[in-house]
């Protein structure tokens, strides 16, 4: 059996564990941004969380990722050029909630609490443009109801 389990493993290669964790594909929205969509805040509603713990495959600039995630992106926000501007990306919701972000600049950046209470909260000081994919998730495997918030200050 052992040696059944290890030549599937063998066979299915790096790509088949890589399945099992979030990857980068345009989301399953998306949306221009404007600077000022960006200014005023742009709030999407969503439903956080997903069969994929974060934690398991991803490293971060950040906090370590955390929680769980769909595999496809919640969002793909495509952000103008933002120079000089502090970008925030943050959540709302009944429930404990993670972010998981790869931006512009193909960094990835993870956070849990740091949004108050059980909300999520990445704050960027000198964000690129571009396209960033976004999973909102939850710190436990349920799903539930949340808010993403976007806005530069």
């Amino acid at each position: 059996m052992k040696i059944l389990l290890i030549s599937a493993a063998m066979a299915l290669g790096p790509a088949g564990f890589a399945a099992a964790c979030p990857y980068i594909a345009e989301g399953a929205e998306s949306h221009d941004l404007s600077a000022g969509e960006l200014a005023e805040g742009v709030v999407l509603e969503v439903v956080a969380g997903g069969p994929y713990r974060a934690e398991d495959c991803v490293q971060t600039r950040t906090d370590p990722a955390r929680g769980y995630v769909a595999g496809r992106p919640d969002f793909s926000l495509h952000m103008p050029p933002l120079e000089g501007r502090r970008l925030a990306i943050s959540t709302r919701a009944g429930c404990d909630t993670t972010l998981l972000v790869n931006t512009g600049g193909v960094n990835w950046y993870a956070d849990d609490d740091d949004g108050g209470g059980s909300n999520a909260l990445i704050s960027l000081t000198r964000p690129s443009d571009g396209r960033y994919d976004v999973w909102v998730g939850t710190y436990d495997s349920g799903l539930c109801p949340a808010q993403l918030i976007v806005r530069f200050y």
